[in-house]
């Protein structure tokens, strides 16, 4: 599916709006975008889409809302169907069974999630003697951050705690980066009466998360808190508690 995958952020990029998966099949289709013998090319287009979603969560492309897709770089954050008519099948080509009315609720909590965390980092950071801001365009760096003459890039990742514990993923791409020397994650905790945050270079993370693994789009990250103590699958990441000397 990489190739209908690829060939929807091209026809997305270029309308600079949501659309529907019907209109983004047809104009992939007649820009030579993508190359299909589908008997139903818009199913194929539209599984390739949420599969990227659902598989890659905050760092997907792709945003879905009232049951259009758009790129998440768009800065509109409402978006209608306007002239188009509702497609009855939309809700049918649901993943597992599930409503597509649900998974619009699922996508939009995890935005919302992602925007405070992403906000609050931002916030920290300023307080702690940064210049930083979100950037306009969204290529899997959510915030930078300047201080002394030195340049920051930063992934945020958060996560509301079960039983202080927390599951976080990240997309294997964003090892390979040229810039992951600069790259930093932060770990949004959340809790009812809580919030900390711990702080890894691109570096230290790699070490602890183990990036041997071949077979897999997606690393997933597990946090858990142990009195005061962090750990990061299994390592003791106290230290980077709260730590924002980067």
């Amino acid at each position: 599916m990489a190739g209908f995958r690829d060939a929807a952020i091209v026809v997305l990029s270029e309308a600079g709006k949501a659309l529907h998966v019907d209109e983004i099949t047809k104009r992939a289709i007649a820009g030579g975008h993508v190359k299909t013998k589908a008997k139903d090319p818009s199913k194929n287009m539209w599984v390739a889409i949420n599969k990227d979603i659902k598989e890659s969560t905050e760092e997907s492309k792709f945003v879905k809302a009232d049951g259009l897709y758009k790129l998440r770089s768009l800065d509109s954050k409402t978006t209608h169907r306007g002239d188009q008519s509702p497609d009855p099948e939309e809700t049918e080509m649901t993943d597992h069974g599930s409503s597509s009315q649900n998974m619009q609720k699922d996508d939009m909590h995890k935005q919302k999630l992602a925007a405070a965390g992403e906000h609050r980092v931002l916030s920290e950071l300023l307080l702690c003697g940064y210049d930083a801001n979100k950037p306009t365009i969204d290529d899997g760096v959510d915030v930078w951050a300047t201080k002394d003459g030195r340049q920051f890039y930063i992934q945020v990742k958060t996560a509301t705690g079960k039983s202080n514990k927390y599951i976080s993923t990240i997309r294997k791409k964003s090892f390979s980066k040229k810039r992951n020397l600069q790259m930093y994650y932060v770990f949004v905790l959340r809790d009812d009466n809580t919030l900390d945050f711990v702080v890894l270079s691109s570096r230290e993370l790699r070490k602890m998360v183990g990036t041997k693994k071949e077979h897999t789009t997606n690393y997933t990250v597990y946090l858990s808190k142990k009195g005061d103590k962090v750990f990061l699958n299994k390592h003791d990441v106290t230290q980077y508690k709260n730590d924002w000397n980067l």
